[in-house]
């Protein structure tokens, strides 16, 4: 059978055309080798076959064989099971890269690792530390009161400004989940849209089996991207497009899409309020969107995170409301710690005790002068008279009277000392009662107590209760009202007994030292020992008594309520951010002082082994942690050191991963630069060869028309 004339033609046309279109392949591969998601194209050519059964009569297939090359379609080099599994490690290294960078940024807020710092809890702690233990070695420094003061205000101070910057970090993290959610519904929105021109060009092909390569690359990426944000499953249609699922929920089906919506509102003031936890739904059912790993995963399983006991809406991630409750806790512990040891000594009666045991101290210290001073005048007078000095003699003996004159002191081995007080009845003179015994400027009397002590204190009060009662009394006793007398009399008798019973020496009786009377430093050695045991005999008197009013302090000091060093700004329930100095401190930097008992047992050595006990229990969150404040401080700030060089370690391998599989996929997809030029050297010698064979077909065809038949002519 002969061939069809110009069978030789359409073939050399097929060949030109397709080594040009391989050539213009080659060229897109070349030119495109660094272009992002780009996937290299491949020339997809075949013989054509001859098609015997489209003839009318049956021939042999020889003669219609040869008829060139065809191009069935232009393909993509891509293996869909490494796509599969850089899009799943992909994911788990969207979820580690930012729980790692959370985790950086909590560290950045609270870090109390560094030895040396001048910043942080651990060293406000030992500034609070050294302050006491400098003032508690003199507890009664208003200098070194003020600089405790000022350590425990910075304490505050810190704790506030550590719980402020993790509620920074909080709203910057949740404004950057709103972005994320974001970007995310943006992502889907272009997915789906690519998916329909894919779907539409395809339907529109002849060849269907041959998809718009370009599209196809640009839904790649896409679909790259989104794998950042959580695990997806991609399946393939018929029509080309993809449905694509994350975690059962179809996110993306043909042209259709679903989208993220984060409660609460990222316009709304509660994204600043680092106790509410976020949420992410999906737009379609309002139903919380669930993740198995991803970008958004990693936020909310940290914003969220509250450790071994979650809340409502929260996570068991050692996150952000995790750190937040250690401080919280740590301020709490503080606060109870110190509000319970410091005794309030300034109480009105608590005063007045003290102001009693000085009294007597006073006495004590004045008698045992009284002694050393007449043992020093009698040496004097001695002197003075082995000189025949008299008018010296004269002038020590006055000087004695004198010093035994302006003792004061009531006399503490009168028979009736310790409770007796002047009888007081209602209708007698003011004057004729107390001036004896406080004494009165103006008529010249000298009383019979000190000014300035406490039982002199008491005695004016009690004078002036009589002048009211007194008045009271004189009107009732005017109007006959006998009832109102006697209720008068009664009160002014309880006033009475309250100051006896406040257990003071005689005031009204006797005055001086029992045995002093008549003693001269001319009395030699005989004046001494009777000066030395009229003064002993008091001095046991007022030791005695002294012990008592003494005891009675060390009750009253123990009963007496403790101060609260700390309070919360907003009176409510103490945290770090609202942790500050009580008001009654603030105001008055001696606020700490307080009044030692006879053991001079410093309440501020009691605060500092408070502050320094080896088990202080910390209950937050679920744990139990019994250890110092400052090793708790040590301990959360290890854990999360620990936590984020695991998840960096985690991070590290995933990365490794994840370039190796991106590294096996660029093998596949990606344009070897070599191997492109040998397809062009490849196509440039297949068009020569075929542009020569339509060379030689023209050739014998110009033989054939032109020369067959005539030879001899």
């Amino acid at each position: 059978m002969i061939r069809p004339t110009f069978m030789g033609f359409d073939i050399a046309k097929r060949g030109i055309m397709t080594a040009q279109k391989g050539l213009d392949i080659s060229g897109q591969n070349l030119v495109n080798w660094d272009s992002d998601g780009y996937t290299r194209q491949r020339l997809e050519q075949v013989a054509v076959a001859p098609n015997v059964s489209a003839t009318r009569y049956s021939y042999n297939r020889a003669g219609l064989a040869g008829q060139g090359v065809e191009i069935n379609g232009i393909s993509q080099t891509r293996d869909k099971f490494l796509d599969k599994r850089f899009r799943e490690e992909n994911a788990e290294t969207g979820y580690y890269d930012k729980v790692n960078n959370l985790l950086g940024d909590i560290e950045s807020t609270i870090d109390e690792l560094k030895v040396n710092g001048d910043s942080g809890i651990r060293y406000s702690l030992k500034e609070m530390m050294d302050s006491l233990s400098t003032f508690s070695k003199d507890a009664y420094s208003e200098t070194y009161a003020n600089i405790v003061m000022n350590t425990f205000k910075n304490m505050a101070q810190t704790l506030q400004q550590l719980s402020m910057k993790l509620d920074n970090v909080a709203s910057q993290q949740k404004f950057d989940l709103s972005v994320s959610v974001q970007d995310f519904n943006q992502l889907v929105q272009k997915l789906a849209a690519v998916n329909k021109s894919i779907g539409d060009d395809v339907g529109a092909s002849l060849n269907p089996h041959f998809g718009p390569n370009e599209l196809l690359d640009e839904r790649n990426l896409l679909l790259d991207e989104l794998s950042k944000y959580g695990e997806i499953e991609v399946r393939t249609n018929s029509d080309s497009t993809v449905t694509v699922t994350m975690n059962g929920h179809t996110v993306v089906d043909r042209a259709k899409y679903d989208q993220l919506e984060m409660f609460p509102d990222p316009n709304s003031e509660l994204m600043h309020d680092s106790t509410v936890p976020v949420e992410v739904r999906w737009v379609s059912t309002n139903q919380q969107a669930e993740f198995k790993n991803g970008i958004i995963k990693g936020f909310t399983d940290f914003i969220n995170g509250a450790g071994p006991a979650p809340g409502e809406g929260q996570t068991s991630k050692r996150g952000i409301p995790y750190y937040q409750a250690k401080l919280d806790t740590f301020a709490q512990t503080l606060a109870d710690t110190v509000n319970g040891i410091i005794p309030d000594t300034t109480a009105p009666e608590i005063q007045a005790q003290k102001q009693r045991v000085d009294d007597l101290g006073a006495q004590e210290s004045a008698l045992n002068g009284l002694l050393s001073t007449y043992k020093s005048l009698q040496a004097q007078y001695d002197a003075a008279v082995t000189a025949g000095d008299t008018a010296k003699q004269a002038d020590l003996e006055r000087q004695w009277d004198a010093l035994v004159a302006g003792y004061k002191y009531p006399d503490a081995a009168a028979a009736n000392k310790g409770y007796a007080a002047p009888t007081l009845t209602l209708g007698t003179t003011t004057d004729a009662v107390f001036d004896p015994i406080l004494g009165n400027t103006a008529a010249g009397i000298t009383g019979t107590l000190i000014p300035g002590t406490q039982q002199y204190k008491d005695m004016e009060a009690l004078k002036a209760d009589f002048q009211e009662l007194n008045k009271k009394y004189a009107a009732a006793q005017a109007a006959g009202d006998t009832t109102y007398m006697t209720s008068l009399q009664d009160k002014m008798d309880r006033l009475v007994k309250e100051y006896n019973d406040k257990g003071y020496q005689n005031t009204n009786i006797d005055t001086g030292i029992t045995g002093l009377g008549g003693v001269n430093l001319a009395d030699g050695a005989a004046g001494v020992t009777q000066v030395e045991t009229a003064v002993n005999a008091e001095l046991a008197d007022v030791k005695a008594l002294k012990q008592t009013h003494v005891e009675a302090l060390d009750t009253m000091i123990a009963n007496a309520p403790k101060k609260k060093l700390y309070g919360s700004i907003d009176g409510g329930p103490i945290n770090a951010q609202n942790l500050t100095i009580t008001d009654d401190w603030n105001g008055n930097p001696s606020y700490v002082i307080s009044i030692l008992d006879s053991k001079q047992n410093n309440a501020l050595n009691q605060l500092i082994n408070a502050l320094n006990a080896d088990k202080i229990s910390f209950q937050s969150r679920g744990e139990l942690v019994e250890s110092t404040f400052s090793d708790y401080v040590t301990g959360y700030s290890t854990t999360l050191a620990e936590d984020k060089n695991y998840y960096y370690n985690r991070l590290e391998a995933t990365t490794v991963l994840n370039n190796e599989l991106q590294d096996r996929r660029d093998e596949v997809s990606g344009v070897v630069v070599d191997e492109e030029v040998a397809n062009v050297m490849l196509y440039n010698k297949s068009l020569s060869a075929a542009s020569r064979l339509m060379t030689a077909l023209d050739e014998a065809l110009d033989v054939l028309i032109n020369r067959t038949g005539r030879v001899g002519l």
